[in-house]
């Protein structure tokens, strides 16, 4: 067995408040897997979905990683479907209010 190549991604999802634009909750990911990224930041959605509706907060994706990194832009795919706002290595991708 070699080494594994890839580094890890690490995805931080952030709920804001639409109108104190603070941030009320967040949360961290890593693995090397972006499918399992995008799973694991669904789940946690689905689980705080009726605590935090969507009309009040507005969840924004930090993704840290090369953003020539085909994981990265399969995650940044996924996530703008979605109308995610997306940050890649501390730069805006796509603002969605």
């Amino acid at each position: 067995m070699g080494k594994v190549k890839n580094k890890p991604i690490a995805l931080k999802a952030f709920l804001v408040d639409r109108k104190t634009t603070k941030i009320v909750t967040s949360r961290s990911f890593r693995n090397r897997i972006p499918l399992y990224l995008y799973i694991k930041l669904a789940a946690w959605i689905f689980a705080i979905k009726d605590e935090y509706p969507s009309d009040k907060y507005k969840l924004i994706v930090h993704i840290e990683g090369d953003e020539n990194d085909p994981r990265v832009r399969f995650l940044e795919e996924q996530l703008s479907k979605s109308n995610i706002e997306i940050y890649i290595a501390r730069e805006v991708i796509k603002s969605v209010v």
